[in-house]
């Protein structure tokens, strides 16, 4: 699918004055004389104001009339606003009427929309000056939060709308209205769109994606219909030829995915799972099981703009029946597919918002990430994930103006100096204090890693008829150079800070580990391609080096600890990789991993444990109940050995990365703490006793089939196909993570579930054959699965608890046989012993995200400007008269006055009709 560049404004654009500023004494006095207090009665609206509300609505009550004018005269006496006044008079509209109304289940009184017309204010100015008057006026989480859901919103239906035009245009022809047809293309455009809109808001999560494959469910559905009614008249004939090329008959879906980049298989499992499945409790008032749109279109629109306009106001959102354009004819003209962005931009006077340009090209970026990641994978610069640690969230990691301009070889500068030897450096020092000198053979490591890295580049060129990743390619020796002078600069930064952390420890021995040396050199090789925007992504720097995931995973702390020169963006990309190290990599079947847990099948350490902390409270009368854990009842309980530091490490790590995600799904789905606590109990006995089902799978796969099998045991009316579309606003989610899932291939031939030619299990992609997921117990249910197959369930329990066959042999299938299969037999037996009367102390409780500390020490936000905390400063140490500063909070007003009136002395403001109490000078800017 393309992208849309048009955007609504997700940023805040302030006027902030700088903390100092000089002002001499004999201003300061003067200022001092000048100093009014504001009054606090408000006086009555004005007859601009009155004017506005009688347009709206000329019966309007008065509390909601002088609910809004409160907030506004109160906000012209704190600040000063900018010359479109009238602009604020919609933001307080909404702001009070989301207040009064939507917080209190109540539908909105009047359309945003319709104020917006009357102010005659944009869409997009009235969400730039919103998000300025929310943080002033109100400083109300829930209303910042509401704004922004109806501005992602609003971003969907922009990009879904444009999208809309061309697909209209291929299947439907232009029909004008006519005294010999009255059933024409704009009623036909308005039911399609309206239907859209409608079931849009009664998704589960409005991602860009569900929507798009929404959009092309609808009008599959209203395609065939016509067709099935003989409406040739609005049946583009082309595109039934289109249809017709199909050897295996008419499929619109499949036309429609392969013409306009929609993905079959999703597109084919949300009709299957979600639209057919909720379309007539989203839409009574239509006939389901005979449209005849021809015949009925009247009442149709009749009902649907009425159930809208009802949905509209209870969800306090922008009418979105604007996109429908006045003249139908301007949908069959390609050349106005931009007049939805227009209508964003352009007030009912047609007067244009200065600054829509700017905002436009501020991105709807956030609702385009899903649909382009399914198109190519994430580029290397991409910081967006859950991190891992939050100590590795330095705020003082340094953010110089190089950073987004210099050369990759300038970016390395402050890492490597272009000076940089090894003779005589303190790595060099260190070693020769040592009873035997390691430099030998850490100079040995850098030459063998960095002819392995020069072998492989020159063998992939050598491969290829094309240049493959000339930043790398074409000079292979000078960046070998660059990763083994980075190697020798991270040894000895590493070395020199563990010694001052810990002068006894031998640090000898650690030099002459090869995992170490391997896993630095490693280390230093991605941090070289990534500045070089290498082509080569991870873990390509690990098949080089030969080296475990795992190794390279516990070089990454120690790195980031101990280098403080790294870019923020290095870090954020270690952040990154070892995500990926700890989410999938890790759990490979030839990882160190299971070699170290077959030796002390009960080391791994439970999450108390693991974080060091008991932030459990436990029942102070008596004992606790016992918790469902993991503890199996063995005769060696008592003789279970504590976890070494690097396995405690790495599972600490786990434990985090999994509370993050699944706390994250928990809020979606709204999961209360006796849910969570059971899916955090469920997690730690799966790790503990069925860990082989993480093996060559990814950590999200078993999240996933965790939360679907407690909703099931708790009889939440939530379906698989609810809970992936949650999970997809993860930003480390793909569709290959519950489309391909590695299972045995006796499993797959066994129960008939084999991959189809696109690598998917048949079962999740026919329309005819699957059905929605039901219940196979009080457990859970498997999804999908039949519960008259012979043997099926009995064969499953008999699944051994060891890791499975050969993967090599394995087959792929998709998440929800992989549930049925192989997950639920595993687990279900476990799940028996939630009964509904079981305390709820005895279940973990899932842990809470550790944050890092809210206020750095200093943060740098130009080489101008910096924002630091305040400390209080002794009085003998007070800067002189002639220096002026605010400390928020703390700051008398009139010092704030003052500098404000030094700033705008010239500047004027106007309110119609309210007398100004205080001079305008000491206004601060919004």
């Amino acid at each position: 699918m393309e992208t849309a560049e048009e955007v609504l404004p997700d940023k805040k654009d302030y006027k902030v004055a700088s903390p100092e500023f000089e002002i001499s004494d004999a201003a300061e006095a003067h200022i001092e004389e000048e100093v009014l207090e504001y009054s606090h009665e408000i006086p009555p609206p004005d007859e601009g104001y009155l004017q506005v509300c009688a347009a709206i609505d000329p019966n309007m009550s008065e509390a909601l009339r002088d609910a809004v004018w409160a907030q506004l005269y109160t906000m012209s006496e704190k600040v000063d606003l900018d010359d479109e006044t009238i602009a604020y008079v919609a933001c307080a509209f909404y702001c009070v009427m989301l207040e009064t109304e939507k917080f209190h289940q109540r539908p909105f009184p009047y359309s945003i929309l319709n104020i917006l017309k009357i102010c005659s204010v944009s869409v997009m100015e009235f969400f730039d000056k919103l998000s300025r008057w929310i943080d002033i006026a109100t400083s109300s989480k829930r209303i910042q939060e509401h704004s922004l859901k109806i501005q992602s919103s609003l971003a969907v239906s922009v990009v879904i709308f444009k999208k809309l035009l061309p697909i209209f245009r291929s299947l439907f022809q232009y029909v004008p209205s006519s005294s010999t047809q009255s059933f024409d293309s704009n009623s036909l455009f308005s039911i399609v769109w309206l239907i859209i809109i409608i079931m849009k808001k009664s998704l589960p999560s409005e991602d860009l994606l569900t929507c798009f494959h929404m959009m092309l469910c609808v009008v599959e559905w209203i395609y065939k219909d016509l067709c099935f009614h003989g409406c040739d008249d609005h049946i583009e004939p082309e595109s039934v030829n289109l249809m017709m090329e199909s050897k295996d008959g008419v499929r619109v879906l499949e036309v429609l995915c392969r013409s306009f980049d929609g993905v079959l298989l999703d597109a084919k499992h949300f009709r299957t799972h979600w639209f057919s499945v909720k379309r007539e409790s989203v839409l009574p008032t239509l006939n389901h099981k005979d449209l005849d749109i021809q015949s009925n279109y009247e009442p149709y629109l009749e009902s649907l703009n009425e159930a809208y306009n009802s949905l509209m106001l209870r969800k306090g959102e922008l009418d979105e029946r604007m996109f429908i354009p006045s003249d139908i004819a301007t949908v069959f003209d390609p050349a106005s597919d931009s007049s939805a962005v227009e209508l964003l931009r352009r007030g009912s006077n047609d007067s244009r918002f200065a600054d829509a340009e700017l905002l436009l090209t501020m991105s709807t970026q956030n609702c385009l990430e899903k649909l382009a990641d399914v198109k190519r994978p994430p580029s290397r610069n991409d910081a967006k994930s859950y991190v891992i640690s939050s100590q590795q969230l330095r705020p003082l990691c340094p953010m110089t103006q190089t950073d987004a301009t210099a050369s990759p070889a300038q970016k390395l500068n402050p890492l490597v100096p272009s000076d940089y030897k090894l003779e005589g450096s303190s790595l060099q020092r260190c070693c020769h204090q040592m009873r035997d000198n390691p430099v030998s053979l850490i100079t040995l490591s850098a030459d063998m890693m960095g002819e392995r890295f020069v072998e492989r580049v020159t063998a992939e060129c050598s491969d290829r008829e094309e240049i493959f990743d000339p930043a790398i390619s074409q000079a292979p020796e000078e960046h070998r150079e660059a990763m083994t002078t980075l190697f020798f600069v991270l040894v000895e930064k590493i070395i020199l800070e563990e010694r001052k952390r810990n002068p006894d420890r031998d640090l000898e021995g650690l030099l002459r580990k090869e995992e170490f040396l391997s896993a630095v050199f490693c280390c230093a090789m991605e941090l070289v391609l990534f500045v070089q925007e290498s082509e080569r992504v991870f873990p390509w720097c690990l098949e080089v080096c030969g080296l475990p995931a795992v190794s390279f995973q516990k070089i990454i702390e120690v790195v980031v600890r101990n280098e403080s020169r790294l870019t923020r963006d290095m870090v954020r990309h270690l952040n990154h990789v070892e995500e990926r190290v700890l989410e999938e990599l890790a759990w490979t079947k030839d990882s160190p991993l299971w070699t170290s847990l077959s030796r002390k099948p009960d080391s791994i350490p439970s999450c108390d444990e693991a974080w060091g902390s008991s932030t459990r409270v436990l029942s102070l009368a008596g004992s606790p109940p016992k918790k469902i854990r993991y503890e199996s009842d063995s005769n060696n309980f008592g003789m279970q050995l504590p976890p070494c530091n690097a396995q405690k490490s790495f599972f600490s790590k786990i434990y985090y990365l999994a509370s993050v995600r699944l706390s994250d799904l928990c809020e979606r789905i709204r999961i209360d703490d006796r849910g969570r606590r059971m899916i955090w109990t469920v997690l730690e006995y799966i790790l503990k006793e069925e860990r082989t089902l993480f093996m060559d799978r990814h950590i999200d796969q078993n999240l996933l089939c965790i939360v679907y099998i407690v909703c099931k045991a708790n009889k939440t009316d939530v379906s698989f196909v609810d809970i992936m579309a949650h999970y997809r606003h993860q930003p480390q989610s793909d569709s290959h993570i519950y489309r391909m899932v590695r299972v045995d291939s006796s499993v797959c031939l066994s129960n008939s579930t084999c991959p189809s030619e696109d690598g998917n299990s048949r079962d999740s992609t026919s329309a005819g054959d699957s059905q929605p997921l039901r219940s196979l117990s009080s457990v859970g249910t498997s999804p999908g699965a039949s519960q008259s197959a012979d043997g099926s369930a009995a064969a499953a329990k008999q699944l051994p608890t060891t890791p499975e066959p050969d993967v090599a042999a394995g087959q792929h299938v998709d998440l929800i046989v992989y549930y049925n299969k192989v997950f639920l037999p595993r687990v279900e037996e476990f799940m028996q012993t939630f009964t509904d009367n079981l305390p709820l102390a005895s279940l973990t409780p899932m842990p809470v995200r550790r944050m890092p500390r809210s206020t750095p020490l200093k943060r740098s936000l130009s080489d101008k400007v910096s924002v630091m905390s305040y400390i209080p400063v002794p009085l003998l140490q007070r800067p002189e008269p002639s220096i002026y500063s605010y400390k928020m909070t703390q700051s008398p007003m009139k010092d704030l006055r003052a500098i404000n009136q030094l700033i705008h002395k010239t500047r004027r403001y106007r309110f119609t009709g309210v007398t100004e109490i205080a001079p305008d000078a000491y206004r601060v800017m919004l």
